[in-house]
């Protein structure tokens, strides 16, 4: 990305919030449809995204069209706003702490020992019917 493409105040308050993050982030300004997209860097399977989608100007203030996921700790659903350069800040520094967030380590998902169990019981389960995707099994086997 080109650091002339975005306002000097959004780059400065970027950089603050991103300044002691642990996870860093990629800004794209690619996209046809949108700005600039913050997303997590080194972690293409991630959901999470923000995205500046339309700076309007309004009686000299600048309003910032954006939206995000996740949008909140409770719920995985992306969220929309318009917002002035004091909220996208705020904005911006939830995303990137609940982001942040979802990086510490976890015991269901992150913990090798019963990661290994999961993986043991994997292989020892398997489907010997050919069909089993496109056809039930037949009456006498479902009884």
């Amino acid at each position: 990305m080109n650091k002339f493409a975005i306002p000097l105040t959004i780059r400065r308050e970027l950089e603050k919030i991103l300044k002691d993050r642990h996870i860093l982030f990629n800004i794209d300004d690619s996209h046809p449809h949108m700005r600039y997209r913050l997303t997590p860097k080194n972690q293409p399977t991630s959901p999470f995204f923000f995205n500046i989608i339309e700076i309007i100007e309004k009686g000299g203030i600048n309003y910032y069209k954006c939206d995000y996921l996740p949008a909140s700790d409770s719920h995985l659903n992306p969220e929309q706003m318009e917002v002035n350069q004091i909220g996208i800040i705020k904005r911006l520094d939830y995303w990137t702490k609940l982001v942040e967030s979802y990086n510490e380590t976890s015991i269901l998902f992150d913990d090798p020992i019963t990661q290994r169990y999961y993986e043991d019981l994997e292989t020892k389960f398997t489907i010997d019917d050919a069909d089993a995707d496109t056809a039930p099994y037949e009456n006498n086997r479902q009884s």
